[in-house]
């Protein structure tokens, strides 16, 4: 057990975003910082780190704590390994009082997992540098034919598993290991075990025999499972196998390479995407570290998102076969999808990337990426010859282009290349605008989770009409004033209460982080006026590239929408400075009482939001009176208790806050 000694220095010394940054791709917002929340899929950033005062708070899905509580909840650590891991990392010694025999009884199926996986990795090192097979057969096919030299089997901690189906188990099992725990470590094969039946040790063998060994380490660089690749010629035999799902090992939530990389991709802000283990390796030969692969799986929504939490964009390196060009178009598609910029370099027919690097100088190699990096736009037109004069061809081109533009979920993104394609291709942008909206209703089918309107929004201000829309539109000036402080004051710091382990805690964060992602997006509230709305949109779209937008910011935007309506709710009368000294009178500055103002604001919002809906609601209970639907009667009628209980709380909330709009 670690001493409270070692305990107080390892949380005296431990900087929560220095901690939280090997994870997370943290960047610097006021006082704070914020990336992509790490425990739920988000496109906007809303994970707040505070280092002052050594907490992180998520305002999308609520996950909050300090350094060792991310590190539990992020890694599935216990307390005592979190500690250890805190400690590693800042080279703190740490004291430890004898662990028992019962307390070693304790440890979680999970440690001793990852303690076997550990075990097996040094095992097959071993094997590979120390023996005679290891030697003779491994090292000669890693040396010769992938060129991988001594630093990189240490760096990758690259093995070789003898030709023996029983030399590691029974190597395991002398060292203690039980069947059991090997199996769920995914290291043996046991054809005929059956689930909650004693394992006959004497059928079971090891799972990567005769194969050069490639560890799969996670984020933080723990070993969680192995590839294996045979060095036979037999076409029967699987080249390569990997690790099956275990309780530590999921391929489809896997990156190959990512413990080594996520420094360099922050450092770069870009990742290079491949498909092998040897393609990983090789680019770090060149002095290339930024790279990943999705070893074992096609590329999946996890990895994407995972990649995404350490940059907005990533340059895919595919072979130029045919099966190299599929799956580059299928993982460009997936990365849009997510919101990111996307390039793909495909290299000379035969050579994928590490046939490319054993042939040229590092130089040459880094030089041939930066020179041959094509956006997706470029790549699909040149693979489709969309400059062809036939039009069916043409046609079928526009259209692979433009299905993936329909992914992109940014709407300015997607209108800037519908323009560019457009003037490009000398067709309507209103004809490329349908079809676009076409395939992206075609895609919501297909995904029902993603939401996705019907149509574009067509916007226009009636900026003589506002009389109208007030009287028509209920939460209308809340949502005005709302939004005339967000042009203003959105890049002002509040400090607002976040609940932390359960407990209040203040934190600081900007204006329109607090109104567009703690209380609008947290809730799924939308404004009513859509012209308000919009500018809600294009506020996310900037905190989603980390970047809070000042006043002129929306003066100048290119959409008139939201120039106008920016100009106008701003041009107010200005007192004069001699006010005071004509009439005695001080006039408060509306900055100086922002956070009291906006959560007045945001109050009266919710509560005439909550008087729309019990109206509904209750004209919905009276239809069901009628047709005598006495179940939905129920229903109804717990809601609306439901309903009126928040609104009396919200009311509550504003008699306590004095405030003159």
């Amino acid at each position: 057990m670690i001493t409270p000694y070692s305990i107080d220095k390892i949380l005296s010394t431990a900087k929560i975003e220095e901690v939280i940054s090997d994870f997370v791709a943290l960047k610097k917002r006021g006082v704070n910082y914020v990336g992509l929340c790490p425990f739920h899929n988000e496109k906007t950033p809303s994970f707040s780190v505070s280092p002052t005062k050594g907490i992180y708070k998520c305002f999308g899905c609520g996950a909050s704590g300090n350094v060792v509580k991310f590190l539990m909840d992020h890694e599935k650590l216990s307390y005592p390994d979190a500690l250890k891991w805190l400690a590693k990392k800042y080279n703190i010694v740490v004291e430890e009082v004898e662990e028992t025999e019962e307390l070693k009884k304790e440890k979680s199926e999970r440690e001793k997992i990852l303690e076997v996986l550990q075990f097996a990795q040094k095992y097959f090192t071993n094997i590979l540098l120390n023996t005679p097979e290891g030697k003779e057969v491994g090292l000669n096919y890693l040396y010769n034919k992938r060129k991988i030299d001594f630093s990189l089997i240490q760096k990758f901690q690259l093995g070789f598993s003898p030709n023996n189906k029983r030399a590691f188990t029974d190597f395991a099992l002398q060292s203690g290991y039980s069947p059991d725990i090997l199996l769920k470590a995914g290291l043996i094969n046991c054809p005929d075990c059956e689930e909650n039946k004693p394992i006959n040790v004497h059928k079971i063998y090891d799972k990567f025999f005769g194969r050069v060994i490639f560890p799969i380490a996670d984020i933080s660089g723990k070993v969680i499972g192995f590839g294996g690749r045979t060095l036979m010629d037999d076409k029967s035999v699987a080249k390569y196998i990997n690790s099956p799902q275990t309780q530590v090992y999921d391929k489809s939530k896997t990156l190959y390479g990512i413990h080594l990389a996520k420094k360099a991709i922050m450092q770069k802000d870009v990742c290079y995407l491949v498909e092998g283990y040897a393609d990983v390796i090789s680019l770090h030969k060149a002095g290339i570290e930024n790279v990943v692969a999705s070893s074992g799986t096609s590329l999946t929504t996890e990895q994407v998102k995972l990649i995404h939490r350490f940059t907005n964009n990533v340059v895919v390196l595919y072979d130029g076969d045919a099966a190299g060009i599929k799956a580059g178009i299928r993982a460009i598609d997936m990365l849009l999808e997510e919101g990111m910029n996307v390039k793909i370099v495909l290299f000379p027919e035969n050579d994928d990337p590490d046939s490319f690097v054993n042939k040229h100088s590092s130089e040459e190699v880094i030089h041939y990426l930066n020179q041959n990096q094509k956006d997706f736009i470029q790549f699909k037109k040149e693979l489709y010859h969309s400059e062809t004069q036939n039009p069916l061809e043409k046609a079928k081109a526009i259209e692979e282009i433009l299905t993936s533009v329909a992914r992109i979920p940014n709407d300015i993104q997607r209108r800037v290349y519908i323009q560019y394609l457009a003037n490009d291709w000398k067709i309507e942008e209103s004809t490329l605008l349908r079809t676009t909206q076409k395939i992206r209703q075609q895609l919501y089918a297909k995904k029902e989770n993603i939401s996705i309107p019907d149509t574009e929004p067509t916007i226009s201000i009636d900026t003589s009409n506002e009389a109208t829309t007030s009287s028509t539109h209920l939460t209308f000036n809340e949502e005005k004033e709302l939004i005339k402080h967000l042009i203003k004051y959105g890049n002002v710091i509040i400090e607002i209460e976040a609940e932390v382990d359960g407990r209040e805690q203040s934190m600081e964060i900007t204006t329109c982080e607090y109104i567009v992602l703690y209380e609008l997006k947290h809730d799924n509230l939308q404004l009513e006026i859509p012209e308000h709305q919009l500018i809600i949109d294009e506020i996310e779209n900037c905190l989603k590239n980390n970047f809070v937008p000042e006043e002129n910011y929306f003066y100048k935007h290119s959409n008139p929408t939201i120039s106008e309506l920016a100009i106008k709710y701003t041009d107010e009368h200005k007192i004069s400075p001699h006010w005071y000294e004509k009439f005695k009178i001080k006039v408060t500055e509306p900055i100086e009482n922002i956070g009291d103002t906006i959560r007045y604001l945001i109050l009266s919002f919710k509560e005439k939001k909550l008087r729309k809906i019990l109206q509904e609601k209750r004209e919905l209970l009276k239809k069901y009176e009628q047709e005598k639907n006495e179940e939905k009667v129920q229903q109804l009628l717990k809601e609306i208790n439901l309903l009126e209980n928040t609104k009396i709380q919200i009311n509550q909330r504003l008699r306590n806050r004095i405030l003159v709009i």
